[in-house]
Formats: structure tokens, C-alpha cells, sequence
């Protein structure tokens, strides 16, 4: 279903000056994140970042009115998607490969397998081996690559002069690392299909949106 049929924006005086905006025809399954940031940026320069932000829930609420008539997923189009930051999987394998591997590992393993991450960070061996069904490769993958040490059961652990130390300070590091908490990184995760949202530049969401290509217009 295409945006425009669903939003109707000529009902609305806020969209006079982007009635003719390509984001209209865009089916809503296509429409990311990025999208609507651009359409902000877009309407703010007609009216108030306010009012900006208004549209924009206005859109995000008609598409997720749709999926639930439809019985879709409509998680990806909650308003609150738009108003927190959004991880790209681009950005995210970037700022994962900076940090050492048995914080990566604690965290895609927590990921796969739809873990909080305090379950991740004090799982044994034993625990993780009984819990991970034979579908889920990538969990899997990561639990054959942890090294196995006689006086430490924990799957994940970090060592420091010989002693093995848990990862307690993880979950505070998320925040930190990506901009988002745990449950709104793991929701992001599930809700785009066990991955995240594909970085898509502004400069090609415009064009996208708007059919031009360039911002300065």
C-alpha cells in the first residue's frame, strides 16, 4: 500500500507544500528510519520543528493504524522508533569491532538468542549448550568459539592476570558504545528481523523522498 493512500496529506493544511513529495508513493514496507528523518528536515523548513514532529507522528501512527487492520508487523513504525536513535547495521558492526571479543560475543550472543544481557554476561557453558536450539547457526557459532578454562564455567569472561573476571559493567557500556539501552538495541534487533536497519544516506533518502538531490532546495 502506498503512503499516500493511507496518510491522505492533501486533508491536511500541514502538508500543502509537500503534496507533491515522492515519499507519497512509496510503498510502506520500503520506508525506513532515515526516510522520515529526512521528511522532518524537509517539513521544519516550512513550519516549527514542532509542528515537524507532529507530522511526522501523524505518519508513523497512520502507517501503524494500517498494519494492525492488516494483522502486519507494525513494531518497525511506532512513533517512539522515530524520536530515539535509530542503529544502522553499518554503524553498529563499526563501533562492535572496536570493542574486544568477549564483549562482542556477550552481545551477538545475547542478540541471537533474544537474551537480556545480564543472562548473556552470567551464563555457564552447560546453561548455554541446553538453551540454544539447533536452528540458531549464529549462536551457536559464537558459543564453539569461546575457549574452555578448567575453573571458569561462565561462557563469557574477561582475563586479567590469570583471573577470570565477569563482564558486570556490560550493560552500562551499551549505552555508552550505541546511543540506546539494551532493551531499545534488542528491539530495534528483533523488530528489523534480527539485524538492523540499513544505513541509507540522507542524500539518497531525499532523492527517495523527494525525487531531488540535494538538500539546499
Amino acid at each position: 500500500m502506498l503512503l499516500g493512500k493511507i496518510v491522505q496529506p492533501e486533508k491536511y493544511s500541514a502538508f500543502k507544500d509537500m503534496l507533491n513529495a515522492k515519499i507519497w508513493n512509496t510503498n510502506i514496507e520500503d520506508i525506513e528510519p532515515v526516510h522520515l528523518e529526512v521528511f522532518f528536515y524537509q517539513m521544519a523548513k516550512a513550519c516549527t520543528k514542532i509542528q515537524s514532529q507532529k507530522c511526522v507522528n501523524l505518519v508513523t501512527l497512520k502507517i501503524k493504524e494500517y498494519k494492525i487492520k492488516n494483522d502486519l508487523n507494525c513494531q518497525n513504525f511506532h512513533v517512539k522508533n522515530y524520536i530515539k536513535k535509530a542503529i544502522y547495521d553499518s554503524e553498529f558492526s563499526e563501533i562492535i569491532n572496536k570493542i574486544s571479543k568477549p564483549k562482542r560475543d556477550c552481545i551477538m550472543f545475547a542478540l541471537n538468542m533474544n537474551w537480556s544481557i545480564e543472562d548473556a554476561i552470567v551464563v555457564t557453558r552447560k546453561e548455554a549448550a541446553i538453551r540454544m536450539s539447533d536452528s540458531n547457526e549464529q549462536a551457536r557459532r559464537i558459543f564453539k568459539s569461546q575457549p574452555v578454562h578448567l575453573f571458569n564455567q561462565r561462557l563469557f569472561c574477561h582475563y586479567i592476570d590469570g583471573e577470570a573476571r565477569m563482564l558486570i559493567t556490560l550493560r552500562m557500556q551499551i549505552k555508552d558504545l550505541f546511543g540506546v539501552s539494551w532493551d531499545e538495541m534488542l528491539s530495534q534487533f528483533n523488530n528489523s528481523g534480527g539485524r538492523f536497519f540499513p544505513k541509507i544516506s540522507k542524500e539518497q533518502a531525499l532523492m527517495e523522498i523527494l525525487g531531488q538531490s540535494s538538500m539546499s532546495s
